[in-house]
């Protein structure tokens, strides 16, 4: 339950994290008459026209700003393992085959316990 829990509030803070000019907009389209009224710069001109946008744009530049400082991580990527073609040297084998035991030997002791495997079992 507490697993889930977590999993949800990550959830909800990267979802909160990434939709945040939304959030903005919407707290702006709710409270467009007070910022209009009391916090908008032009609020004192005799017919106002930007009714609270100039209060949007610097609340949209400042978001921008906000996500322009964060680290870029795709930049930060560091190679584990790196070489080049120059260091490869090609190598020439010399083995043969007479090096080596043959792969299957019919006179192997492998089969001699076949007959022994395969039989019905001895009742104990």
């Amino acid at each position: 339950m507490l697993k889930r829990l977590a999993a949800i509030l990550c959830l909800l803070i990267i979802l909160f994290q990434s939709t945040s000019r939304c959030w903005i907009l919407a707290a702006f389209y709710m409270n467009r008459q007070y910022i209009a009224e009391n916090i908008c710069v032009n609020r004192f001109d005799l017919i106002p026209v930007c009714r609270g946008i100039c209060f949007l744009d610097e609340q949209m530049t400042k978001e921008a700003q906000k996500e322009e400082q964060l680290p870029d991580l795709k930049q930060k990527e560091i190679s584990l393992f790196c070489t080049t073609l120059a260091d490869w040297e090609p190598m020439i084998l010399t083995t043969t085959s007479e090096n080596y035991p043959p792969a299957h030997n019919s006179g192997s002791t492998a089969t001699a316990y076949l007959p022994d495997v395969f039989h019905p079992p001895v009742g104990a």
